[in-house]
């Protein structure tokens, strides 16, 4: 598949809120983005979740308190 027809399989792929994020950091829709602009948006957001994950990790827990993630939540 070329690039931008990757771009509609992943972004149709996703659940509903899961839609959310990626169209509003494209100011209206993901997919009116070219491909470039496009992958440039998903490659930042995961490349943040990933550092979002390791600082989770390494901070300190508290007991009693659980500490939940964006994927948490649209999964919840």
């Amino acid at each position: 598949f070329d690039e931008l027809t990757q771009i509609h399989i992943f972004r149709n792929g996703l659940l509903q809120q899961s839609k959310l994020l990626p169209d509003a950091t494209a100011g209206g829709s993901l997919l009116s983005l070219s491909a470039a602009d496009a992958t440039t948006i998903i490659e930042k957001m995961a490349l943040s979740d990933r550092q979002g994950e390791r600082n989770t990790h390494s901070a300190q827990k508290k007991p009693g308190l659980l500490e939940l993630d964006t994927s948490d939540v649209v999964l919840a």
